[in-house]
């Protein structure tokens, strides 16, 4: 919820009908919920995309492997259930939106939101995800479909392949319809402590948990002093298993720790 509501209904009832403001307020802060969610999940899982586990990790990292599916499976799941979702008494963005239209009691303000979420085109940008999200969803997610399971065709693989910059790109899009959604306040898409606009003080670096969890790996492997620990060994290593590109990365990370590069 936000944390001065006191007159986001009285403000609402300008432009709503007012024995349904508390209704629909209802339903935006449980569909906030959803896209604070989504946005986290999809910050957590750039972070571990870029995150150089075969420099640092100890192979096969299954634990960060099972963080990454269960995250990308319940981004599948997020946008299914507030955006494709029209069984029963589901509540989605799509439908908020058609219930505010119903509600809206000020003609002047009606036309004004038709032309912002006009403007939007959810359906037209969501449409190429949308099937992708669903063949996953029937197939992987909700349901675990034997054929494609067992032996999948070519088709069946692509079908399902959706990549963390479709789902970001998705995000983006779900993000805006929700914000078109918001009458009053306007409420942030994602956790504060996930968010590059959050403010700190001056000099306090206060980085997210995962950065704080990435930065513990790479201080806990044997890579990060391998040049002062073990140099006839980092030589060699260097020499034989590291490309230049490596080498960028370890520097980018000895630099966190105030260790000059090799």
């Amino acid at each position: 919820m936000l944390e001065n509501p006191e007159n986001e209904s009285d403000l609402c009832k300008k432009y709503l009908d007012e024995d349904w403001v508390d209704a629909y307020l209802a339903s935006l802060d449980s569909l906030w919920q959803e896209v604070l969610n989504l946005n986290s999940y999809l910050f957590i899982l750039h972070k571990l995309s870029d995150f150089r586990f075969n420099l640092f990790g100890s192979p096969p990292d299954r634990f960060w492997n099972l963080v990454f599916v269960s995250m990308s499976e319940s981004c599948i799941s997020v946008f299914w259930r507030i955006c494709f979702d029209h069984d029963g008494d589901v509540l989605t963005l799509p439908g908020l939106q058609g219930e505010i239209d119903q509600n809206i009691t000020d003609n002047e303000f009606k036309s004004d939101f038709h032309k912002k979420l006009k403007k939007i085109r959810f359906n037209k940008r969501l449409a190429s995800l949308r099937k992708r999200i669903t063949a996953v969803r029937q197939s992987h997610v909700a349901h675990f479909n034997r054929k494609k399971n067992v032996r999948p065709t070519s088709d069946d693989i692509e079908e399902s392949r959706i990549l963390l910059q479709d789902l970001e790109q998705g995000a983006a899009v779900l993000s805006d319809l929700f914000h078109g959604l918001c009458i009053v306040h306007w409420r942030p898409n994602i956790y504060p402590e996930y968010s590059s606009s959050e403010l700190h003080p001056i000099g306090e670096d206060v980085p997210p948990d995962i950065d704080k969890i990435l930065k513990s790996i790479v201080d806990q492997s044997s890579l990060l002093h391998m040049p002062e620990k073990q140099p006839g060994y980092w030589q060699t290593y260097r020499a034989m298993i590291m490309g230049a590109e490596d080498i960028s990365v370890l520097n980018h990370w000895r630099a966190k720790f105030g260790l000059p590069a090799v």
